[in-house]
């Protein structure tokens, strides 16, 4: 009988907890896709307003969707008050975002492309960017202490329900981490590949360049490809961010798409790879803003 009722406790902690932690490691991986995503809806907007390009419009309504989904999946699995409070606090965001975004679009696919960037630097626009910023923050920590109660709670219990049988319970509690550290670690080995893949999804190389010639933007791709990591890079000039390629070419195409004001395209542009050997890119290069200043380089996406 001691070992039924022992077996029946553990299984009713082991079953709570687990769920309790499968809740959390999905919220922490919603959260960790809103975030992301809400990056690309705001770039491919800032993209569409810079260059025109109708494809950054359809990129954006392939993921804004997936947003809204995850968005919705999060309040769903919030059952704590505080928790939705902050999750209708990003929903509220997100609607007003993607209604300022729309906008953008609209005036992009009219020409209006000095319209569309005032939109996107407004203060409203800002405003609802940092509030969904603050947001996640929010979320983030209060799942984590919600979490965190219910989960002391539990232990409490589970201790007080066999003290009478100290060394069946260390036994037990000894396998039941071992298999909990086991699937923690699979499912965190599962989530960053999760997140991988769907950073990975933009696979175009984006470096933007300010009018004072200083780097304004370097993703992930131009990481990978250059082996320069964007924190080396952000806010410095972007005539000394050590990527070994055809530079005559590079500044000749940036002064010509700020003179004229229009995109340029170069279908071969040879680097060095940062272990050795020899690569191709096309790269176009897009007019950073009317005002850009001769010697200054614009966006430029290479593949």
């Amino acid at each position: 009988m001691m070992l039924v009722w022992l077996g029946q406790g553990t299984y009713r902690v082991h079953r709570d907890s687990q769920r309790t932690l499968e809740r959390s490691h999905r919220i922490q991986e919603l959260r960790t896709r809103v975030a992301n995503l809400t990056e690309m809806l705001h770039m491919s907007a800032r993209l569409a307003a810079v260059t025109g390009d109708a494809r950054w419009e359809r990129r954006y309504h392939e993921l804004e969707p997936i947003q809204a989904a995850a968005i919705q999946e999060s309040i769903g699995l919030a059952p704590e008050s505080s928790e939705q409070g902050v999750i209708a606090q990003i929903d509220s965001t997100h609607r007003a975002m993607v209604a300022i975004q729309q906008q953008v679009f609209a005036l992009s696919r009219q020409a209006r492309l000095e319209e569309a960037d005032v939109v996107l630097n407004s203060e409203e626009y800002q405003k609802q960017r940092a509030s969904q910023n603050d947001g996640l923050e929010k979320f983030l920590s209060t799942m984590g202490d919600n979490a965190r109660a219910v989960q002391l709670t539990r232990e409490r219990k589970a201790l007080l329900e066999y003290s009478a049988a100290a060394a069946a319970i260390c036994l037990l509690l000894v396998l039941w981490l071992a298999v909990l550290k086991r699937r923690r670690n699979e499912q965190n080995r599962l989530r960053t590949a999760r997140t991988e893949e769907l950073l990975s999804s933009i696979s175009s190389i984006l470096i933007g360049v300010g009018t004072d010639g200083r780097i304004t933007n370097w993703n992930a791709a131009a990481e990978s490809v250059f082996g320069i990591l964007a924190k080396d890079t952000i806010g410095h000039p972007f005539r000394e961010c050590r990527i070994r390629w055809e530079w005559p070419t590079i500044l000749d195409a940036g002064t010509t798409s700020m003179d004229q004001k229009r995109p340029v395209r170069i279908d071969t542009i040879r680097f060095e790879h940062p272990k050795g050997g020899e690569g191709v890119l096309g790269v176009t290069v897009n007019p950073a803003a009317p005002e850009a200043r001769a010697g200054t380089a614009p966006d430029a996406g290479g593949h």
